[in-house]
């Protein structure tokens, strides 16, 4: 990613959590920007996007399902959804009536797009969209303007070093060819979440 491309994808990212505030989301950057904010305080040269997630306000599958739903055609209403994955993790048009979701969105009118990653709480689990139940009982208060990307402020999850932790290992702040990611199992989560009793 060029610098150039970096301040557009800084300035896109600004205006798409504030559009978000707006619909009553509460988002926050994740993974790799995460990383890249809490490391260099900028977005890593390799990466090719920007991730922000935000937590449901629900606890059960329905319920999340429903929300992610209508979060999409909000964001079709502002002319800000891209596409969005089905619960197979197949791009979906936003021309088309939302379907199944998997909880991974992308925002924004031209590549790189943002990602949005829908994730939620059930008990003592904390549910990341692509890997499941990751980790428990954790602080998921959102603290606006704690993290920095290119001199701009963003907000983060409280102590968000645990979420570099799960996705990259406790070696995380050193910079490394492999993302990381490979340290969890690949799950279609909201569908298996769906499944459950809970």
């Amino acid at each position: 990613m060029t610098e150039d491309t970096k301040r557009e994808q800084i300035k896109s990212t600004q205006i798409i959590i504030k559009e978000l505030q707006e619909l009553g989301i509460e988002p926050f950057l994740w993974a790799g920007t995460l990383l890249g904010a809490i490391r260099e305080k900028d977005i890593i040269s390799e990466d090719s996007d920007i991730d922000i997630a935000y937590i449901s306000k629900y606890h059960n599958a329905q319920d999340i399902i429903k929300e992610t739903k209508d979060l999409y055609n909000k964001l079709i209403g502002k002319g800000l959804l891209y596409d969005y994955l089905d619960e197979e993790h197949q791009p979906q048009s936003p021309n088309d009536p939302i379907g199944t979701v998997f909880g991974q969105a992308h925002l924004g009118n031209e590549y790189p797009y943002l990602d949005l990653f829908t994730l939620w709480t059930s008990g003592e689990d904390f549910y990341d969209t692509w890997f499941g139940p990751v980790v428990k009982n954790v602080d998921t208060t959102v603290v606006p303007d704690s993290v920095e990307l290119g001199g701009v402020k963003f907000p983060a999850l409280k102590n968000p070093q645990w979420v570099l932790e799960m996705l990259y290992g406790v070696e995380w702040q050193t910079p490394q060819e492999s993302k990381g990611l490979d340290r969890h199992e690949f799950r279609h989560t909201l569908k298996q979440f769906r499944g459950q009793v809970v």
